[in-house]
């Protein structure tokens, strides 16, 4: 247990972090210096003012112990991802979208699972994001994607012009697509297996690229 003493008390570093301290720290943007004193306060609940006359020296290093300890993963166990609907699919691909740091709970909640720390929240989240991947990757067609997106997406890599919102407004539009445009048909939709409505997607794509090819073999004639 790392203890750290100011002005003759005496502070514990928690050896996990709850996922509700994690999300106050996490809030703060740990490369700068001007934010150290409030995420010091966030985990280990030193009120700032015992902090003001602290040296920048030690500051670095108590936060170096806070990252170290918020990086850890600890396994738990599991639900099957593959049991999920399809509008949960779109929920957790919306909050990867807008941030995990701000969104864990609100995953969490959606995979159905509760654990206490952060460690274990990390890890499941990781779990399913490599899982996700695998999904991506069996339906890539579907996605218009290829080998180089994934790529981008194993060295996350983040594009500066990119808009978070830009996920929800698309799969919404594929939802009411699904829907027939008929907003009593969304929540027949979003409850489907998840396979089953990205197998019925993919067909459709398969029907359209068909088409396509079909109508530009036919120009090629005339």
């Amino acid at each position: 247990m790392i203890k750290a003493n100011l002005n003759n008390k005496k502070y514990e570093i928690p050896q996990r972090f709850t996922i509700d301290t994690w999300s106050k720290m996490v809030v703060w943007d740990f490369e700068e210096p001007t934010h150290w004193k409030r995420i010091i306060s966030a985990g280990v609940g030193i009120p700032i003012r015992e902090l003001n006359n602290t040296d920048e020296e030690s500051m670095q290093l108590f936060i170096g112990f806070l990252i170290a300890h918020m990086n850890q993963r600890e396994q738990v166990k599991l639900n099957d991802f593959n049991a999920i609907t399809f509008g949960q699919f779109i929920d957790l691909d919306c909050y990867i979208a807008m941030g995990i740091d701000k969104n864990i709970q609100s995953m969490l909640d959606v995979l159905e699972l509760a654990p206490q720390y952060s460690d274990e929240a990390l890890w499941v989240i990781d779990q399913y994001v490599m899982w996700r991947t695998t999904i991506f990757r069996q339906y890539k067609t579907l996605f218009g994607l290829n080998d180089k997106d994934f790529e981008v997406y194993a060295d996350d890599q983040e594009d500066e012009d990119f808009d978070p919102m830009s996920i929800p407004r698309g799969w919404y539009k594929v939802i009411v697509d699904l829907a027939q445009e008929n907003i009593l048909n969304i929540d027949a939709v979003t409850d489907q297996p998840l396979k089953k409505a990205l197998n019925f997607m993919a067909l459709q794509k398969e029907k359209q690229l068909a088409e396509a090819e079909a109508m530009r073999k036919q120009k090629q004639k005339i």
